[in-house]
């Protein structure tokens, strides 16, 4: 196997220059599924910048599809254009292109194949515990000082004209800047640029994984930029939802509206896929939306088991609904406003905890100064009965 063939040769250090020594591969494993469709991902030391770098290869058993060629191009590119800054993952060499010499049999001359890469900074402290349902240990504040963090790091790639469009938190990692850990978002393999092209005519699927995917990304319109910064939004609701309950935000919508994936988006799809040009697409998903979306429940920000204490119950769920909004003209569209009502809720929790504290002071006080009475009490007690 071609993906076999290429990981034996990195490792081995005949494909990538001399600088890069203690190479190892990190998403293929042997006996578990390959994380990544159409890359492999090696960790390495470069000795020339004296730090640990993520080499990213683009599968060679996929070269002969141009659309995930040209999004593997693509990805190096935007990553240049987010060079130095702070909350955005840094690329360190650009994209280049290596040779992988294969030997045939019954031939003296190798196979030379052309395989892509393209080299970035290594971040492998992940925010995995703050989305785990046994990590209830995990202080709330904390739970919304992370998710304030997330929003900020993609806000800073929507400053920069780019739209992920595959948010999920396996894709987020906390990085170190200027002594800072900072969270910025990797693994840029669908994102797109607002004001670029799409790369084919029209999509049947939505770019990232389903269960952070917007509703319209499903019906068809994945493609369509006016729409992806609306699709970021969206994977942040889900996400949100998620630091604070046990369950999928996809699947609580999904039990309570069973019939919108089946059958709506169905609908959607089919009636959107019959309009050509993309301003008539839009239209049409607007009129859909104006008839289908009052029909669709909104999830609860308190599922079972949830952390979210009651004090914040009303914004918490103002905050869900403007992010995860069915129809996309509802949702929030400025990150300054999604982060000044985390900072109301920062704010309200922080108050409330120091008022716990006061009162949990003061009744211990107000303890030891029982007890004292009672111990005054008690002698003189004991002295009177002595003295009888």
């Amino acid at each position: 196997m071609l993906d076999d063939l290429l990981i034996e040769a990195v490792v081995n250090g005949s494909v990538l220059e001399e600088n890069y020594t203690d190479i190892s591969v990190v998403n293929v494993v042997a006996g578990q599924p390959k994380r990544g469709f159409f890359s492999i991902i090696f960790k390495a030391f470069d000795t020339t910048s004296n730090v640990e770098v993520a080499v990213k290869f683009f599968s060679p058993i996929h070269n002969s599809d141009t659309y995930r060629m040209l999004s593997f191009e693509r990805e190096a590119k935007i990553l240049e254009s987010l060079k130095d800054k702070k909350r955005c993952l840094q690329i360190n060499t650009a994209l280049k292109t290596a040779t992988l010499s294969l030997s045939l049999a019954n031939s003296h001359r190798p196979l030379n194949l052309q395989v892509k890469y393209f080299v970035t900074e290594w971040i492998d402290d992940d925010i995995d515990e703050f989305f785990l349902s046994n990590s209830s240990n995990i202080d709330i504040l904390d739970r919304l000082r992370v998710f304030r963090d997330i929003v900020l790091a993609v806000a800073a790639l929507h400053r920069s004209n780019v739209c992920h469009r595959d948010l999920k938190p396996d894709n987020l990692r906390k990085a170190l800047r200027h002594k800072e850990k900072v969270i910025v978002a990797i693994d840029l393999g669908t994102a797109a640029l607002l004001d670029s092209h799409n790369i084919i005519p029209s999509y049947t699927y939505c770019v990232g994984m389903i269960p952070y995917a917007a509703p319209e990304s499903k019906c068809g319109l994945a493609g369509i930029r006016r729409l992806d910064s609306y699709a970021d939004i969206f994977s942040l609701g889900c996400m949100f939802y998620e630091l604070f309950n046990v369950d999928y935000y996809y699947d609580k919508f999904d039990n309570i509206n069973p019939n919108v994936d089946a059958n709506v988006l169905t609908l959607f799809g089919a009636t959107i896929a019959r309009e050509k040009k993309e301003e008539d697409k839009i239209n049409r998903l607007n009129c859909l939306l104006d008839i289908h979306a009052k029909g669709v429940a909104n999830v609860s920000v308190c599922g079972c088991n949830s952390l979210i204490p009651s004090a914040t119950n009303g914004i918490m769920q103002e905050l869900l609904d403007g992010l995860v909004a069915f129809d996309y003209r509802k949702r929030f569209n400025n990150f300054e406003h999604i982060i000044r009502k985390v900072d109301i809720i920062l704010k309200v929790l922080t108050h409330q905890k120091l008022y716990q504290h006061r009162i949990k002071i003061n009744n211990a006080s107000r303890n030891n100064r029982i007890a004292k009475r009672a111990n005054v009490l008690t002698d003189k007690l004991r002295s009177l009965v002595a003295g009888s």
